[in-house]
Formats: structure tokens, sequence, C-alpha cells
């Protein structure tokens, strides 16, 4: 079960990057107010990875990122609106970058 887990996770991740393959510009604009930033998007999913895979969902555990970093991807306490404004680098912290991604995998 656990291979078959991590395999899904390794295509999955590898879908994703192939689909979200574009310029910065395109990666930080957010294209309908319905939607976060496509970066925001792919660190939040960096994010969750490393938060129910790693410290089983529990916040309180130290994590990859820092405190203050980790708390940007709070989809409750950061609507879309406010998604685009947060601050340069929260929005492409290395639980987006496919090294860290790889890491939390790697992990489980």
């Amino acid at each position: 079960m656990h291979d078959l887990v991590v395999r899904d996770l390794e295509q999955a991740r590898n879908r994703t990057l192939g689909l979200t393959d574009l310029d910065d510009p395109t990666l930080v604009t957010q294209h309908d107010p319905l939607m976060s930033p496509l970066v925001w998007d792919l660190a939040h999913v960096g994010q969750q990875e490393e938060l129910w895979l790693l410290r089983a969902g529990d916040p309180a555990r130290p994590g990859m990122l820092p405190p203050a970093v980790d708390a940007l991807y709070d989809a409750f306490k950061h609507p879309r609106a406010e998604r685009p404004s947060l601050p340069p680098g929260a929005v492409d912290p290395p639980a987006t970058r496919p090294a860290s991604r790889a890491t939390v995998i790697s992990q489980l």
C-alpha cells in the first residue's frame, strides 16, 4: 500500500508540474476572483503534503517551513482576494519546489 501511495503522489506531482510549467507572470497573476494565483496553489499543495504526510495533520509539530510562512497557506485565514498580495517569497517557499516536494515523499 505504501509504495502505491508514494507512486501515485509522484505521478500527481509530475502531472501538476507539467501543467503549470508557465512563466512567472502567469504563475503569480490572479486570473479570476474565484481562483488563487497558481503559485499560491502550488505552494499550498506542497505545504499540505508536508502537513498531512509528515506531521500527521498537526500544525503544532515543527515542519519544513518557518511557522510564519507555513501559516500563509491556511486557506481559512487568507481568502483568495488577499493571496496575490501575500509577502514576496511567501508565494514560492521551498515546499513548492520539486526537490522539496520530493523530500516530503521520500520521507514517507
